[in-house]
């Protein structure tokens, strides 16, 4: 299993899943000419619903924080923060990279996070998908530990043209899951009444940006 402490993560040991093994991509470990160290390769298979990755066994210790760096290459790809994609997964935690740095061919990107509170067996995952003939190759991804990630104010801001009239705000709550999902409770009510109705909507990073998925709204009874 992969150590987090300054290792370059393509050492490995590493295995290729998709759910679908006719809309596997090809993927090819390789020396890496550059720098000595393994390469990984991923190609379409001539299918547009392509869709697998590569991924390595990773622990995060208990209360760390860490570095995810990534650097690759990719040709015919024309959506590429949708297509290829890095990052750490568990069934309760996800942290990936969002934001990428471009020159030509090359691409970079990183994500700082917090690990979760009790030490945890992760997977590192390389994605690759949703393309017939493009081609990425991961020259580096490294996981490091750093120092732990700023507390960040999360402000919700509602328009009061977008409320329906005399509706107010009480007790709103955002719970974030990984960098990518977050759920927003409220309750609200109106003037002259102290019957409060609930409302929730479910928000996801999509490659447009941040979208609602999912909403509900109980009124209350007036």
């Amino acid at each position: 299993m992969a150590n987090p402490r300054r290792t370059s993560i393509l050492d490995g040991p590493w295995k290729i899943v998709a759910p679908n093994p006719s809309l596997q991509p090809e993927f090819r470990i390789q020396p890496d000419p550059f720098g000595g160290v393994v390469m990984i390769r991923a190609r379409g298979n001539g299918s547009e619903g392509c869709f697998g990755y590569a991924c390595c066994p990773l622990r995060l210790e208990g209360g760390k924080s860490y570095r995810l760096t990534v650097k690759f290459t990719a040709r015919n790809l024309d959506r590429l923060e949708h297509q290829v994609i890095s990052g750490i997964y568990h069934p309760r935690f996800t942290a990936g990279v969002e934001e990428l740095r471009t020159d030509g061919a090359s691409h970079a990107g990183e994500t700082q996070f917090d690990a979760p509170a009790e030490t945890t067996d992760t997977e590192l995952r390389l994605y690759f998908r949703y393309s017939a003939h493009g081609e990425a190759a991961w020259h580096e991804v490294r996981i490091e530990e750093c120092e732990p990630v700023p507390s960040r104010v999360v402000t919700v801001v509602c328009r009061q043209g977008g409320l329906p009239p005399g509706r107010r705000l009480k007790d709103t709550t955002i719970c974030a899951y990984g960098v990518s999902t977050a759920i927003v409770t409220t309750l609200f009510g109106y003037p002259g009444s102290d019957v409060l109705g609930r409302q929730s909507q479910t928000w996801v990073r999509l490659p447009e940006g941040w979208r609602i998925v999912h909403a509900h709204v109980s009124e209350p009874t007036r």
